[in-house]
């Protein structure tokens, strides 16, 4: 079956970044961001990305908030690994 939709055309998936369009017309702009890996003392793992490694890793950390996200609720997390890419 031939896909009748243009190619480069950024379609909703579940769990894609409403960003990554915007993030592909800065490419040759310098933009670079981080993958990277948390472990928390249970052994737990939690892999992201982001464009600020140290704000990013400072956010997952906080305990500000009571009904926080999977990272706060499962904190504290310790950066394991981390690689930088250009966009």
């Amino acid at each position: 079956m031939v896909e009748s939709r243009p190619v480069g055309i950024n379609r909703r998936v579940r769990g894609s970044s409403p960003l990554s369009g915007a993030i592909s017309l800065m490419e040759g702009h310098g933009f670079m961001y981080w993958v990277y890996i948390l472990q928390n003392p249970g052994r737990r793992f939690y892999i992201g990305h982001t464009d600020d490694l140290n704000l990013r890793l400072h956010s997952h950390n906080r305990t500000d908030k009571i009904g926080g996200k999977f990272t706060r609720k499962n904190g504290p997390w310790e950066l394991v690994w981390s690689e930088e890419h250009p966009q």
